[in-house]
């Protein structure tokens, strides 16, 4: 919420709202383990950690974050993770917003260790590589259900974080990328290696971490095969379409040609009906 972080308890006859951190900013994100441990991101990069269900809060602060998302593991309350975007450009990351770091707590959110590098021009989530980045948008972290060393982390695009090391030797791991920016073939088919722009959430299904859901600016994305290293996806929308469009143009015959939001530029008509991954056109058929 807006103004920080509130606990309601409905245990009583009457809800009780309390604010047990009494940080009045932005809070971006909580997460709840079964065994009373509440971890909470605040914008500004300050996280706070409570081991005995909001009595008492710890407290570790990133004065170079942004927003940070974060998550707790179902199998092991003491394995925590955190994605932070940056709040100012950098030497590697020249734009606000970029990657700042994964970071990684096997101790309950008592100490972090960075699990990944600052953005770079060939590994950030965040980026639209040369344009911008897009942190405090589109910034989702998830743990696999059955595997608390595996997580998967989405913005523009998603990436993959493994653990190679056993806790609790020093952390280390890898990242693979695991979807592309490009909708189409250059035949025009689908890719079935393509989600969306702008991930928000990602969900899996408890009982098997093979199926997982992708929420995103173009909607609903679903994979049956999320642990393969080259996951497939599907359009998950059930055939619910909501688009924003920048201009069009009506030319004659028929003809219009349309540019939208994040959703590709589109030419319809009586023999026409085709997308042509573009973000925006301006006009291009003349009345």
């Amino acid at each position: 919420m807006n103004n920080g972080f509130r606990k309601i308890d409905m245990s009583g006859a009457t809800p009780v709202v309390t604010d047990p951190i009494k940080f009045n900013r932005s809070a971006n994100d909580v997460d709840v383990s079964a065994d009373g441990k509440i971890l909470v991101s605040y914008n500004g990069g300050n996280l706070y950690v409570s081991h005995n269900n909001g009595l008492q809060f710890i407290k570790n602060s990133f004065p170079d974050v942004n927003r940070a998302e974060c998550v707790i593991s179902e199998t092991n309350s003491n394995i925590m993770y955190a994605s932070m975007a940056a709040r100012e450009a950098t030497a590697s990351a020249p734009f606000r917003n970029c990657l700042y770091g994964i970071f990684r707590s096997n101790d309950g959110g008592i100490r972090w260790k960075r699990i990944s590098p600052a953005g770079t021009a060939s590994f950030d989530m965040f980026a639209n590589p040369g344009t911008n980045c897009q942190g405090t948008w589109d910034n989702a972290i998830s743990i696999y259900p059955d595997n608390d060393g595996k997580i998967v982390v989405g913005g523009i695009v998603l990436y993959r974080w493994e653990q190679s090391s056993v806790d609790p030797a020093p952390v280390n791991g890898s990242w693979e990328q695991i979807d592309v920016r490009n909708e189409f073939f250059p035949n025009g088919n689908l890719n079935p290696f393509f989600v969306h722009a702008d991930k928000h959430r990602i969900v899996f299904d408890p009982r098997n971490s093979d199926v997982a859901y992708i929420a995103t600016d173009g909607g609903m994305y679903k994979s049956l095969n999320f642990n393969d290293a080259f996951p497939l996806y599907s359009n998950f929308n059930l055939k619910y379409a909501a688009t924003q469009y920048y201009n069009l143009g009506v030319g004659p015959n028929d003809v219009v040609l349309a540019g939208s939001q994040d959703n590709s530029s589109h030419l319809v008509g009586l023999n026409f009906n085709n997308n042509l991954g573009a973000i925006q056109v301006l006009s291009l058929i003349h009345i």
